[in-house]
C-alpha cells in the first residue's frame, strides 16, 4: 500500500532503524529535522516528507550545518516530487542534500546495496569509474576515439570519463559495460558525512539572554558557535584548531 501520510513514512522509517541495530532519537516533529539514527560511526541526520520539494531552505541550511559539527549524513526520505512517484535505487538531490525513497534506504541498510543513478535535470546519470575504463578499453587495444565511435559519443567526452570530470547517461553507461563486458559504474555513497569548511561564530542575536551568554562562553573556550532556530539545540558547538607559534 503507498504511503500517503507524512507521520506513517516516519514511523516506518524509525522501525526500520530500530529493526537494523540503530539507536534512533526521539521524532522531532517541529524541527528542522526529524530524527536521528546512530549505528556504530554512521550518524544519520533525516528529514522525512511524502513530497521532496516541500523541503524548506533554511532548514536545509541549519540540516547542514548540525551535519557538519556532528559529521552526520543528511538525508531526505520521501514517497514523491512534484512531477512524480520517487524510483526505487535512483538518488535525488534538493538544495544540495540528497533524497531517497524508503526502499532504497532500506536496500542501503539491510543488504548494503547502494544507488548507482542520480536524478538530475535532463535524466538519469551515473558516475563512470575512470581507472577500469581506462584499464578495459586499453585491454581491447582500442583507443579513446575507438570507443568513443562505438559508444556515439565524442572523443574529449570519452577523455571526461576516464577522469573523473562528467557523469554518463545511463544508456551509455549500459552501452559501455556491454561493450567491455564488465561493470564501470560506481555507487552513489550516501551514508557519507556532510563535510563544510564552514566558520562557525558565536551568533547570539536570535538567542535569549541565557542562551547568548551560553554561547559567548563557548566561543571563550575556543569553540565556533552558531544558533539554530528549528531543531533541538538551542546552539551548535564546533572545536576550532588553531596553530600556536
Amino acid at each position: 500500500m503507498a504511503i500517503t501520510n507524512r507521520n506513517q513514512l516516519i514511523r516506518e522509517v524509525y522501525q526500520l532503524l530500530n529493526k537494523e541495530g540503530f539507536e534512533t532519537s526521539n521524532i522531532y516533529d517541529q524541527s528542522c529535522f526529524d530524527l536521528v539514527a546512530r549505528k556504530k560511526l554512521l550518524i544519520l541526520l533525516l528529514k522525512v516528507l511524502v513530497n521532496i520539494d516541500s523541503i524548506n531552505e533554511s532548514h536545509v541550511e541549519e540540516i547542514r550545518q548540525i551535519s557538519n559539527v556532528f559529521l552526520a549524513s543528511p538525508i531526505i526520505v520521501g514517497v514523491k516530487s512534484k512531477n512524480h512517484i520517487l524510483e526505487e535505487d535512483v538518488v535525488y538531490e534538493r538544495h544540495g542534500l540528497p533524497a531517497i525513497g524508503l526502499e532504497t534506504l532500506k536496500n542501503m541498510i539491510v543488504y548494503d546495496e547502494y544507488p548507482e543513478i542520480l536524478a538530475d535535470r535532463g535524466g538519469y546519470y551515473v558516475q563512470i569509474n575512470g581507472n577500469v575504463l581506462k584499464e578495459y578499453r586499453e585491454e581491447y587495444n582500442l583507443s579513446l576515439k575507438d570507443l568513443a565511435d562505438l559508444a556515439h559519443v565524442s572523443r574529449a567526452t570519452m577523455y571526461k570519463y576516464e577522469n573523473g570530470m562528467v557523469r554518463a547517461n545511463t544508456e551509455t553507461a549500459m552501452l559501455l559495460e556491454e561493450i567491455l563486458n564488465t561493470k564501470i559504474t560506481l555507487d552513489i555513497d550516501v551514508f557519507e558525512p556532510y563535510q563544510e569548511d564552514i566558520k562557525l561564530k558565536a551568533d547570539t542575536s536570535s538567542l535569549n539572554q541565557t542562551q547568548g551568554t551560553n554561547a559567548q562562553n563557548l566561543a571563550k573556550l575556543g569553540f565556533g558557535v552558531v544558533s539554530t532556530n528549528k531543531s533541538p539545540f538551542d546552539a551548535l558547538a564546533k572545536a576550532e584548531i588553531a596553530t600556536r607559534k
